[in-house]
């Protein structure tokens, strides 16, 4: 169990421990530990926040952005493949909308044929 009452930073050990309680945690709890950490951080006291409770909210951030990242690597989404009937579609349409741009940029030389370019 922690010393709340203590003045000085937390020592590896109690770091380590308190890191490993964080990881067992679930979302919801870990959330609230972070949002009670976060208050005893605030600046509305004439003292700083001592520094267990920033060593708490250092460890309950580190273990959310943690969570974040791997649910972001989890979860990204990939491009959902093309039906071969919507294929062609698709490409006369991308062709339409890259025409006029290839125009602009003097992509389209005078030696160029703008049959090239799907239609």
């Amino acid at each position: 169990m922690y010393n709340f009452t203590q003045s000085g930073p937390f020592d590896e050990q109690q770091i380590e421990t308190m890191r490993q309680r964080l990881a067992a945690m679930d979302q919801t709890a870990l959330i609230r530990f972070y949002n009670s950490s976060l208050h005893m951080c605030m600046l509305t006291r004439d003292k700083p926040p001592r520094a267990p409770f920033v060593q708490q909210l250092v460890q309950a951030w580190k273990e959310l952005t943690k969570r974040e990242q791997q649910a972001n690597d989890v979860f990204q989404l990939q491009p959902a493949p093309m039906p071969p009937s919507a294929k062609p579609k698709a490409m006369a349409l991308a062709g339409e909308r890259l025409r006029p741009i290839a125009q602009q940029n003097g992509s389209l030389g005078a030696d160029s044929n703008a049959s090239t370019i799907p239609a």
